[in-house]
């Protein structure tokens, strides 16, 4: 009974968010939020999609980078295009938990087994997540005289993802939390066997904690640079909104579309947008951006991922 409601709730929660999304876009009006997309230049929306591929660069060599510290060798272009079919799954699964197929992809095209690629990038979306919460934590600080809760949120969270880091990073430390989730499984059994098998191989290819300071650079300038498009779209709606503020308000709203209660963080991201951006800039122009962000820097490279994955399904079946 427990199980079938389960099952039940991971199949209807994440509907919450588009339940919520709808309810927003009826409340402002979808002329409104249609009447504000007119006034972007159609040039500057063309060139959106080259914009953000570029950002699609820099995460890619973050994670050559990451790969490259280890001795692992995998082509930029590879890696490329792996990142694009990671986005297809990202897309469309709670809290883009589905870009870690990226392992599996990773792994072939090295050579090796999924214990080794992984610690790569499990640590690039570490470094992702983190740099997402630095600079909603600086977006805090502009909005902590009307929203201080946000600020004190913002930083328990970035404590707490540092510290089981922190603790996660260390072999010993780790071992010792994982045994005590292993004592659920029966005494001679072979997935037991198996992840202690690939406790050091993954902690093998671990990354050191120097090798990730230029990573997470880059992660930082990725985030901007997807932030810098949405800044683009609505200055061209008309809003004359500071540049800086933009840029650190929006990751707030983008750490709230991380909740598992939705796909790709519609409706809860468009609500924190709405809290965040309150008298700043019109509600409809900022739901406008936040759709558009959505298509240019989420859908269309999750159609290209999905477009590269069918096409690399197809050549292994004809092989």
């Amino acid at each position: 009974m427990e199980g079938k409601r389960a099952n039940l709730a991971s199949r209807y929660v994440p509907l919450l968010g588009i339940a919520l999304l709808i309810g927003i876009i009826y409340a402002i009006g979808i002329d409104e939020i249609l009447s504000s997309m007119e006034n972007i230049d159609p040039f500057i929306l063309a060139s959106m999609p080259f914009l953000v591929s570029i950002a699609y660069m820099v995460q890619t060599f973050r994670l050559k980078l990451i790969l490259a510290s280890k001795g692992i060798d995998v082509g930029y272009w590879t890696l490329y295009r792996i990142q694009f079919i990671g986005a297809f799954y990202a897309v469309i699964t709670p809290s883009r938990i589905g870009g870690l197929v990226r392992i599996g992809h990773i792994s072939k095209a090295a050579r090796l087994p999924i214990s080794s690629s992984s610690p790569a990038v499990i640590v690039d979306k570490f470094l992702d997540l983190l740099a997402l919460l630095i600079l909603s934590f600086l977006g805090s600080v502009i909005i902590a005289s009307d929203h201080g809760r946000i600020l004190a949120q913002t930083s328990f969270l970035i404590i707490i993802i540092i510290f089981i880091a922190g603790y996660l990073h260390n072999k010993k430390r780790a071992i010792k939390a994982i045994e005590m989730l292993l004592r659920v499984l029966p005494q001679k059994s072979a997935l037991k066997d198996n992840i202690r098998n690939g406790l050091d191989d993954f902690y093998r290819f671990m990354p050191r904690k120097r090798d990730v300071i230029i990573p997470l650079a880059l992660s930082l300038v990725s985030w901007l640079m997807l932030y810098s498009i949405a800044y683009l779209l609505i200055s061209c709606m008309g809003e004359r909104v500071d540049y800086i503020k933009f840029v650190l308000l929006y990751p707030i709203a983008s750490v709230a579309g991380l909740l598992p209660v939705t796909i790709s963080g519609l409706g809860t991201r468009e609500a924190a947008l709405l809290a965040v951006f309150h008298g700043i800039a019109r509600p409809s122009s900022i739901i406008a951006v936040s759709l558009l962000s959505v298509v240019l820097c989420a859908i269309v490279p999750a159609f290209a991922g999905f477009l590269l994955s069918f096409r690399r399904h197809r050549s292994q079946v004809k092989i």
